[in-house]
């Protein structure tokens, strides 16, 4: 007959799972700074299979949980047979189980010591909470002390994160010791990768642990040895070593890479890294990050000194910051700086590095009130390629946040004075501007269309510099702006292919007039003709920058039509087409142009399909009807014919500048399996950009990536060829280079 006995201090100690837990947490921890990831433009990205569906359901079943009341303080134990004593040792056989909360003790036979509260369990003991199995041979335990030691133990949590120990020992509360101790996520039984330590020693009060003779083996091959390593238990950080990477290139030669994670406060870290180049020298990277309730940043500071290739030193500096305090205030930093034009070329991961012309350094407070802006800005750049620019120093700015209201009368004013300097002055002009532009706005809106007139005054006033311009130094600018855009909407019921759709028909007309004025004299700052799209053929001005304003008399007519489907409202089509017609000659320019006779603009065309969810289609085309011929051409395409399988291609053209083509595929051949690629190719110099093409095997536990690549860099230096091998042990880190 099976007895029953509860009692208050039978209780397994709560530090024992604590502490068994840290150990899986600590590995994860300690090596994710090391982990690859790969995206690409066209395909979306190769992502990895996590594993769940190609593990063995026996080694990886959902550990069973204990039913109970956790806030309950006394012990139930449950056994075939029992020997109780008041006074010497109780002994308990058979199927014993011993309960208290959500913790529970199984064992062939325990025998529990009331005078010096011990409990010795043996024969198939296992120790269960929700989230964490422990078995082992035997186990001692001191209920008031809450101190024991299980022998031959092996672990299990519900995330699959196992391993064994010779020895596992609860010190105190705080304090628990693994001996021999192992840790994977595959099956325990044959595991195919396996970290093992000689000692673990976590402490649960400082949220810190630390392992002597690390090995990490794959396939039953060592490849990692760590004399000692310290890792954070649970999310805290910690400081110490993360996992080296080394590699080779025809550029730095043998490279070694070591990087050492600084926790230096809650709220402040660091990682140094050590970046040895064997044809380089050994170069210093610093991340420094920083968050508070009001402030985050990072700064970063690249330093090799006398690089053996280069013959110089070699350094870059990044800072960027945002910051707000009380009362409306905020402000940013963006400051990049390199020692040498050469630095990104050389030490630059991807095509958007090595194209950089310029490197911004601005910073910027802004005042936010209930009904205006006041913004302050100082901002320059380093040149990488290319001409230079001018310097704000400073620029405030003042901007009204007046309620926008439909069917009302809306008030805007904008105002907005800069100083600027450039480098080549006193052959360039300098000197300062004031710009300012009161307007007003009437928008009409109803369910059938839409009617916005409104009205501006621009005031431009320039105090210059005698010394850099042979004009007068103070110039004076009022032209008045007006502009009208309006709409209808009308639509209609239809159905295609049985599904209920919503057509739509929306013609658009917007005027604008800007009277001219003489702007020969003025210098030009900032300003430069707008780029020719769709969004731009609806703004009154056709310049960026208000050093020049342009003078028109135009009239922009638009027309687009949509198919929603009625049930999800999702937009299954769009297209659209948009000219400009102008009434009058446009007179102003900028220096060099000359002016644009033509009374008809180019016609721009968008067309986006989205038939379902395995197919997308976006495209945008301008065409030259005065030149016959088309003069910019994107196009996009996506399909997916299989959840597994993702394809893509890209076409881009500009005439006379620009015409690349792209493509990309992402295909999960089965579980195990996975290949993707993309090649990106500039058909106007008949040369490959970039392209990449990858193989990816995974099992239950690791992952395996080997992934070529080139890369055009420039004209003059050659083209860079990488080969990438990645061997990820899932639940502990990624290796590679």
């Amino acid at each position: 007959m099976r007895q029953s006995v509860c009692h208050s201090r039978f209780c397994p100690p709560r530090r024992l799972r604590a502490g068994l837990l840290a150990i899986i947490l600590c590995a994860s921890a300690s090596a994710g700074a090391q982990t690859v990831v790969t995206s690409d433009e066209v395909t979306g990205g190769t992502g990895s299979e996590t594993g769940g569906g190609l593990c063995p359901p026996a080694s990886h079943a959902p550990l069973p949980r204990v039913e109970g009341d956790p806030d309950d303080p006394r012990t139930h134990i449950e056994a075939d047979n029992a020997d109780i004593s008041l006074e010497a040792v109780s002994v308990f056989r058979g199927a014993v189980v011993v309960r208290r909360g959500l913790r529970q003790l199984m064992a062939d036979r325990v025998d529990y010591d009331r005078q010096q509260d011990t409990a010795h369990a043996e024969g198939n003991v296992r120790l269960l909470q929700n989230d964490l199995l422990i078995t082992g041979a035997e186990a001692d335990m001191n209920m008031a002390a809450g101190t024991g030691e299980v022998r031959t133990a092996t672990y299990r949590t519900a995330g699959n994160k196992q391993g064994r120990a010779d020895t596992l020992r609860v010190l105190d509360k705080y304090r628990t010791e693994l001996d021999n101790a192992t840790y994977t996520t595959c099956d325990i039984g044959d595991p195919d990768w396996l970290l093992s330590a000689g000692h673990i020693m976590l402490n649960n009060e400082n949220r810190q642990g630390s392992a002597s003779n690390v090995v990490v083996r794959f396939k039953g091959v060592p490849f990692l040895y760590l004399p000692y390593m310290r890792f954070p238990i649970g999310d805290e950080r910690l400081s110490g070593l993360l996992y080296p990477s080394i590699g080779d290139s025809d550029q730095h030669g043998t490279r070694v890479v070591v990087p050492y994670y600084w926790n230096i406060a809650p709220q402040m870290d660091a990682t140094l890294t050590l970046d040895h180049m064997s044809r380089r020298g050994t170069m210093l990277q610093t991340e420094f990050r920083y968050l508070s309730a009001n402030n985050n940043g990072q700064l970063d500071w690249h330093y090799l000194p006398d690089d053996e290739l280069y013959g110089e030193d070699r350094e870059r500096i990044r800072w960027q910051h945002e910051g707000r305090a009380d009362a409306g205030w905020s402000g940013q930093v963006d400051y990049n700086s390199v020692a040498d034009t050469d630095h990104l070329f050389d030490f630059g991961n991807d095509l958007s590095a090595t194209s950089t012309t310029h490197l911004q350094r601005r910073g910027q407070l802004v005042y936010n009130a209930d009904r205006w802006q006041f913004t302050s800005l100082a901002q320059s750049h380093q040149v990488i390629n290319g001409n230079e620019t001018y310097q704000r120093l400073p620029q405030l700015g003042l901007t009204s946040r007046l309620p926008q209201r439909d069917n009302a009368l809306n008030y805007h004013f904008d105002a907005q004075w800069v100083e600027f300097a450039h480098r080549d002055a006193p052959t360039v002009p300098e000197g300062s501007r004031l710009a300012v532009e009161p307007s007003i706005s009437l928008p009409l809106r109803s369910v059938y269309g839409f009617a916005e007139p409104k009205l501006s005054l621009h005031y431009t006033r320039y105090d210059l510099d005698p010394q850099t311009i042979s004009s007068e130094p103070e110039l004076t600018r009022t032209v008045p702006i007006f502009s009208l855009n309006s709409g209808l909407f009308f639509e209609r019921d239809t159905r295609i292919g049985g599904t209920d759709l919503l057509h739509t028909l929306e013609p658009q007309l917007f005027y604008a007039y800007i009277p001219y004025r003489d702007q020969s004299d003025i210098p030009v700052f900032d300003s430069a003709f707008r780029s020719f799209n769709i969004n731009d053929l609806f703004r009154a001005d056709r310049f960026d920058g208000v050093d020049r304003i342009g003078d028109t008399n135009h009239l922009t007519a638009a027309l687009t039509t949509r198919l929603l489907n009625q049930q999800t409202g999702q937009e299954l089509l769009m297209a659209r087409l948009a000219q400009v017609f102008y009434f009058e000659d446009r007179r102003v320019t900028l220096a060099g142009d000359v002016t644009n006779p033509r009374q008809r603009s180019n016609i721009i065309g968008e067309f986006d399909l989205r038939p379902n969810n395995r197919w997308a289609f976006d495209s945008d085309v301008t065409w030259s009807p005065q030149d016959d011929e088309v003069t910019i051409g994107n196009a996009r395409l996506r399909y997916s014919p299989w959840d597994t399988l993702s394809l893509a291609a890209a076409y881009r053209f500009q005439r006379d500048r620009l015409e690349t083509s792209e493509a990309g595929f992402n295909w999960r051949l089965n579980p195990r399996w996975g290949f993707h690629g993309r090649r990106l190719y500039d058909m106007e110099n008949q040369r490959e950009l970039e392209s990449v093409l990858g193989l990816r095997y995974d099992s239950c536990c690791w992952g395996l990536s080997l992934e070529a690549g080139k890369r055009f860099v420039s004209s003059d230096r050659p083209e860079e060829n990488t080969l990438l091998l990645v061997l990820e042990l899932k639940g502990l880190a990624s290796f590679g280079e």
